[in-house]
């Protein structure tokens, strides 16, 4: 009943999962398609306020230029009379700059265009042509003749392009604020969407695991009334081997359960050792390797345990030995000697004696054509009293052993036959 419980409430979880990741699909396909559509108006109103400048821009400088071709740029005031000529030659100036930039651009946009470049390099003519139109008011005021109607008409242009510099830059504003906002609810949507989609993996796991965990239950339900039915039709056991009562955990008449422990029993043939070593050790044991328990008895080793304990780092191995059945019992401490055999090229070992150990480095004393020589040495393995030397020694040096006698490099020796 609970096994179908659990699978039932998987099949749940995995419906609602399957119905929010399907909610998540459609609210990114509808921000895709809402961030779309206020892109494009916004771009659609920018094209329109970009034409409207454009011919703008243009109506000024016909009302600038001499003539109505702008192929021929010439000023319209450029020849005024005036009591200010640096104005008039700097304004003439500044018309041909604007008309220059001004024939740059396109006269329409399509969505295709690269609004905002468009807009910028717009901008740029828009604020040069306002340039030109400011100059001029200012030039009409100060000329020898009256230019009323020129006035009047270059304060309309000058109030127009101010108006579409303003919206060019609004534009361009609303352009940019709306990619940004359209980037964050497309990345939002789609957050959301990778959610639903990791939630979905993990339900439909879910509901994988509850099912195998059912057929496992209930394989171990099935198994454990076998087991049921076999100890019920098999209530006398019989002993794996012959061998000896130990110990009882029960007495005759007490209730027992399923795997609880009835009594110990063991071969007493055979003397078994288990023993914890180091775990560098480990490499040079094998089984069926010869061993000595309190330097009388031999032995062999028959396990090696595969993995070493967290705690201590050591390796357990189990000894047994035929030889000493009679003598060690149950409980008794023994001290068993390994033979070592390490599988190792060119291994150099000196006796630990023999290296001096500081916190500067290790070294020792060889004797070179007769006079002491200090040699740094890097150590590797220890094997009881003896060391592993990795390098600063090689093969055939006559080593040094201190033995309390306090020798220096440098001294002279004579090597006694």
């Amino acid at each position: 009943m609970i096994t179908n419980q659990r699978v039932q409430q998987a099949e749940l979880g995995i419906n609602s999962a399957k119905a929010q990741l399907d909610l998540a699909r459609s609210q990114f396909n509808n921000t895709l398609d809402q961030t779309e559509q206020a892109l494009k108006v916004v771009e659609d109103s920018a094209i329109v306020e970009y034409n409207s400048a454009y011919n703008n821009i243009n109506q000024a400088f016909l009302f600038l230029n001499e003539g109505t071709n702008l192929d021929d740029i010439k000023y319209i005031y450029r020849e005024v009379s005036t009591y200010n000529t640096q104005l008039r030659t700097d304004t003439e100036f500044l018309f041909i700059v604007a008309a220059t930039k001004y024939l740059e651009i396109p006269s329409t946009l399509d969505t295709n265009d690269d609004l905002v470049a468009s807009l910028n390099h717009l901008q740029v003519v828009l604020e040069t042509v306002k340039n030109v139109l400011d100059n001029t008011a200012v030039l009409l005021h100060t000329t020898i003749l009256y230019y009323g109607t020129d006035i009047t008409l270059n304060a309309t242009y000058q109030a127009s392009i101010n108006q579409h510099v303003s919206a060019v830059i609004n534009s361009i504003n609303n352009i940019n604020n709306t990619k940004i906002t359209n980037r964050l609810q497309i990345n939002n949507a789609q957050a959301n969407l990778d959610l639903a989609e990791i939630n979905f993996n993990n339900a439909d796991i879910g509901l994988a695991n509850a099912k195998e965990g059912a057929s496992l239950e209930i394989n171990i339900a099935q198994t454990q009334l076998d087991n049921v039915a076999y100890s019920y039709n098999n209530l006398t056991l019989a002993a794996p081997f012959s061998g000896t009562i130990i110990s009882h955990a029960v007495n005759p008449g007490e209730q027992v359960s399923i795997g609880q422990e009835l009594i110990e029993i063991g071969n007493l043939s055979i003397i078994e050792i288990p023993v914890d070593i180091d775990a560098s050790f480990a490499e040079a044991i094998k089984l069926n390797d010869s061993v000595m328990i309190n330097d009388q008895y031999a032995g062999v080793v028959t396990e090696i345990e595969p993995v070493g304990n967290l705690t201590s780092g050591k390796i357990s191995i189990t000894v047994q030995s035929e030889e000493a059945k009679d003598n060690l019992v149950s409980g008794s401490i023994a001290d068993v000697k390994f033979n070592l055999n390490y599988q190792t090229d060119n291994l150099i070992v000196i006796p630990i004696k023999s290296v001096t150990i500081e916190a500067t480095g290790n070294y020792v004393f060889v004797i070179e054509d007769g006079i002491i020589v200090r040699r740094d040495v890097n150590l590797g393995q220890i094997f009881g009293n003896q060391v592993s030397v990795t390098s600063g020694l090689n093969e055939n040096d006559q080593l040094v052993l201190l033995n309390g006698v306090f020798v220096a490099a440098g001294d002279e020796v004579e090597i006694m036959e």
